[in-house]
């Protein structure tokens, strides 16, 4: 009969280790998930702010007869009064609602992006709604990028503990 001696010590010390070594590829895999997110946040905003597209990629313009620019009349003419800019609509007046607009929980490896004040939210749901687009919503593209930065947080945990 063969057999294999077990040193309970060396086991117990083995089984610590991989324990230790889990629990942190679990919280670097949680930053890496919470880094990726902020990628999509700031991918989104940039889309609407410098472009003024939907997350389709369609432009945001207003159903005006005679618009000021891609606005209508009475927010054209109060964007101007403030030396915003008009040609398309980058949904920032005061800038409140794309400040709020950030990473809001994660829970289960599922991380959750969108405005945590209410009111903010409401007032998008009625922006979408009058355009009849999603426009807060992640894109394909932006979505690629958001998870290629979460294969590079993981790649770089990897290399990181089996260098």
């Amino acid at each position: 009969m063969i057999g294999y001696i077990i040193n309970s010590n060396d086991l117990a010390q083995t089984l610590k280790r991989n324990l230790t070594l889990f629990q942190t590829l679990n919280v670097a895999y949680d930053s890496a998930i919470i880094n990726a997110g902020k990628e999509a946040v700031r991918l989104i905003k940039q889309r609407v702010q410098q472009r003024g597209e939907s997350a389709e990629g369609t432009k945001l313009v207003t159903g005006s007869r005679t618009p000021i620019g891609a606005y209508g009349q009475r927010q054209g003419r109060a964007r101007q009064a403030r030396g915003l800019q008009t040609r398309y609509q980058d949904l920032t007046f005061t800038g409140e609602m794309m400040r709020d607009f950030n990473l809001v929980s994660l829970r289960n490896k599922l991380l959750e992006v969108g405005f945590q004040d209410s009111g903010q939210a409401d007032k998008m749901e009625e922006v979408e709604a009058l355009h009849g687009v999603d426009i807060m919503t992640v894109s394909d593209e932006e979505e690629e990028a958001a998870v290629l930065k979460l294969e590079e947080g993981v790649i770089g945990i990897l290399n990181k503990m089996f260098a």
